[in-house]
């Protein structure tokens, strides 16, 4: 826990005396959007190409993130000189981490169809009617979808580290697994600690703007449009540039690493 708070100190004073960093946030993840949309638009592979991409221009803005937490004044330059370095590592993780999850999806439905299967077969056998039946199978589906959920969720709070963990700290793209589940096995509070600061963040953010708009949108509905565009506009890649620099700070506290990408 103490990672989580002592990383989330400095954030704000980093991101706002580093608006490099916001506007790379802007610019790039509006390339990011667009091109996973028109990706999407490709059948099967579409999406995880899409997301591929737009996660690998994403991580240039960690080199920056780290650099204007360690040495201040990040430029492009640290944004291109980390994706030349490690953009393509990044990207084979995350496809490699998409295929992993859609695995893991299409095992635990298996599983779900073949659960459901027997345990319709037993109840069926005891010639049991079919409100019975459901009453029978209903904590059993309760149980698997739990499950289910849980492991989604623990890959999701394990996953979130591969990008970090390839661009900081020189991974490789499949050495980078062992090393976030070790890394989370290890720190499990910290960890839990810091996706927490980071919902509470973003729930925190957007109700604040929902807060701003909605009174606005009230008193005059032209009015609380334009101030919802323009919020959108000035307010987004700031709270984005905040979640990046985060990430990257955390990661530097919980791990001891100094930046390699501020050469």
């Amino acid at each position: 826990m103490r990672a989580a708070i002592f990383a989330f100190g400095k954030v704000i004073t980093t991101t706002i005396t580093n608006p490099s960093i916001i506007i790379a946030i802007a610019i790039i993840g509006t390339v990011g959007i667009v091109l996973t949309l028109l990706f999407s638009l490709i059948p099967i592979l579409g999406h995880y190409l899409g997301t591929a991409i737009s996660a690998t221009l994403m991580a240039g803005i960690l080199g920056m993130a780290a650099y204007g937490s360690q040495f201040g004044s990040p430029k492009m330059s640290h944004y291109v000189d980390t994706l030349s370095k490690r953009g393509w590592s990044v990207f084979i993780a995350v496809l490699l981490e998409q295929f992993f999850l859609a695995l893991v999806g299409i095992i635990g439905a298996v599983a779900f169809l073949l659960t459901i299967g027997v345990g319709e077969a037993a109840t069926t056998s005891q010639n049991l009617p079919a409100e019975e039946t459901f009453g029978a199978l209903g904590p059993l589906v309760l149980a698997f979808m739990g499950l289910l959920f849980l492991v989604v969720v623990v890959l999701g709070i394990i996953f979130q580290f591969v990008d970090v963990a390839v661009v900081l700290d020189g991974k490789s793209s499949l050495g980078v697994f062992p090393w976030v589940f070790k890394l989370v096995a290890v720190n499990p509070l910290s960890v839990i600690g810091y996706t927490l600061m980071k919902a509470l963040h973003l729930l925190a953010s957007f109700s604040i703007l929902y807060g701003i708009v909605y009174v606005t949108y009230q008193l005059s509905e032209i009015l609380g449009i334009v101030l919802l565009v323009v919020l959108g506009v000035t307010s987004l890649p700031l709270i984005f540039a905040i979640l990046y620099v985060y990430h990257a700070e955390y990661y530097i506290q919980l791990t001891g690493i100094g930046s390699t990408s501020g050469s």
